[in-house]
């Protein structure tokens, strides 16, 4: 999920997939923006004064010699910086993720239990 402040501004659910061991996976999509925010969130790029938060809240499950693990669930947050241009304003082009703070965990949870 992605907020601009403490407005959602979209959501993004990635279907489930299987990582073999001492693989990596990478996800590239898009997310559709909903309407009512984009006129804010574009005057802010303009500004270069954007500042988006990314919340990840996902449920993992692993084996360990033939025998599945419960589901364990992982929720972190991080800033993404916006430029005029649009894209990410940091040097690096990376977002940290941080543990999620108790507020932002609720509502990711009530995300993740309706879809």
């Amino acid at each position: 999920m992605f907020y601009h402040g403490e407005d959602k501004v979209g959501s993004k659910a990635i279907p489930s997939f299987y990582q073999g061991k001492d693989k990596t996976h990478q996800v590239i999509d898009q997310m559709d923006v909903e309407t009512r925010f984009w006129t804010v969130l574009r005057k802010a790029i303009l500004n270069a004064t954007a500042e988006l938060r990314v919340d990840l809240s996902t449920k993992i499950r692993y084996n360990t010699w033939g025998i599945k693990s419960k589901q364990h669930g992982i929720n972190r947050e991080g800033k993404i910086p916006i430029g005029k241009d649009g894209k990410i304003s940091n040097k690096k082009k990376k977002v940290k993720l941080r543990h999620a703070s108790k507020k932002w965990k609720q509502r990711s949870t009530r995300f993740l239990l309706s879809t």
